[in-house]
């Protein structure tokens, strides 16, 4: 049932953003799409660092506690959110000035980078809260406050969409527009994270035990977990930074296009990830690891079965789906949008014994590797970027997550045939 509901929930996410590109992909130029995807690019690796230092952390530890020891830890992380969000805004602003951005003539709300720094606090708040309760494996409330972040966004987005002939702006841009976008997404996240906040309110009165504690314990977890993620940007940021460094935005715009079309995809990996890592962690607390993998076998063949299906779906279909979706405005881009589902298919596989070192508490491991890997990766996405285009440089990514499946499922094998599981003993 709860692992219904995530998957439920991230179709619900995964839908909301599809839209959302969806209506930009067709009505914007590709040149205003793409300055959307790139700064909603950087939001998603600023997202990450939330990610690394606060919520994965607590999907881990939070796990293995209850009860009022679960919501003061929980009160200590929401106070060390605050502090983090504000902080990664301030930064986001020092860098948008010395950039010479705030001082750009287009009015603000068409500024698709100022507005994504003003969003920032708002969407790190609402994601603090559904990963809260998600810890909680409260899955029906996730789902609620989604729904909510999805009813607003894309009410804002099609509203925006409606009027976009009117021309209300003196520069005479449409109202929808890669910087009222992103305004929207803003104020969505508000919405929902008011509403989650109503939802887990519970917390906000239990008694913090030794604050400093508790955010050093979950700091030492952290740190590998921001590794990790500063060696994944050669997973995710990678190939549309390069993309648009070096093709410009039009470039980013047929990469994040034919992305697009492997929602379904996306759904499984997100849902896959908000459930197994709680449910792992919990397994291997009670059982160590050898109950871990009792449950993992019962995952990977369904796990498998659904990625391998998509994939061959888009080699059969994959151009009829563009031109129906885009109105013909990407056509020609078909080889990336293979060339996405190859890399969505490595994805799935390599997250089976990354969600399993995550969960063994062995994140040094994912942090060592997803640097050395994602090193490389970076390095090829811009070297195939500059010698064959956009395919090239997603055909990088692919290489790069057989490499990262490869290296994990060594790692996952030296574990389980270790008469001892090495454990961070700050975790223990």
């Amino acid at each position: 049932m709860k692992a219904g509901l995530s998957v439920l929930d991230q179709a619900v996410v995964s839908a909301t953003n599809f839209l959302t590109s969806l209506l930009l992909a067709r009505i914007c130029t590709p040149d205003e799409y793409g300055a959307f995807v790139i700064a909603l690019s950087i939001l998603l690796f600023l997202n990450g660092l939330q990610a690394s230092i606060i919520c994965g952390p607590m999907m881990v530890i939070g796990a293995a506690k209850t009860g009022d020891e679960r919501n003061g830890y929980f009160k200590a992380l929401f106070t060390g959110q605050l502090i983090l969000s504000l902080a990664i805004m301030t930064a986001v602003f020092l860098a948008l000035a010395v950039s010479g951005v705030i001082g750009n003539e287009m009015r603000f709300w068409n500024n698709a980078f100022l507005m994504m720094g003003i969003v920032i606090p708002f969407v790190q708040v609402q994601e603090f809260f559904k990963r809260m309760l998600i810890t909680s494996l409260s899955m029906g409330k996730a789902l609620a406050i989604d729904l909510v972040l999805a009813v607003v966004q894309l009410g804002l987005i099609f509203g925006l969409w409606r009027y976009g002939n009117i021309d209300l702006l003196i520069d005479g841009a449409g109202i929808l527009s890669a910087g009222t976008a992103l305004a929207s997404i803003g104020i969505a996240t508000t919405a929902s994270a008011i509403f989650a906040l109503w939802l887990t309110r519970g917390f906000l009165r239990s008694r913090v035990v030794d604050f400093w504690k508790q955010i050093q314990e979950t700091f030492v977890y952290g740190k590998w977990l921001l590794g990790t993620h500063f060696g994944g940007i050669g997973f995710s940021q990678a190939t549309l930074w390069a993309a648009g460094i070096i093709g410009g935005h039009v470039a980013t715009a047929n990469v994040e296009a034919t992305r697009l079309m492997i929602a379904p995809a996306q759904i499984m990996l997100f849902a896959g990830g908000n459930f197994m890592t709680p449910f792992l962690s919990e397994q291997f607390s009670r059982g160590g690891k050898e109950l871990v993998f009792v449950q993992m076998k019962k995952i990977i063949p369904l796990w498998t079965s659904f990625f391998f299906s998509y994939a061959l779906l888009i080699v059969l279909f994959g151009e009829e789906m563009l031109d129906l979706l885009f109105n013909e405005k990407y056509t020609g881009v078909a080889s990336i949008l293979t060339m996405w589902m190859l890399v969505y298919v490595g994805t799935a596989m390599k997250q089976l014994p990354g969600t399993m070192l995550i969960a063994m508490k062995r994140p040094d491991i994912g942090m060592m590797v997803t640097l050395s890997v994602g090193a490389v990766t970076t390095l090829l996405t811009v070297w195939f970027m500059s010698l064959g285009g956009e395919m090239w440089a997603v055909f990088a990514r692919f290489v790069g997550e057989v490499l990262l499946f490869a290296t994990f499922f060594f790692f996952v094998y030296k574990v389980f045939y270790r008469r001892k599981s090495k454990v961070i003993k700050s975790q223990v």
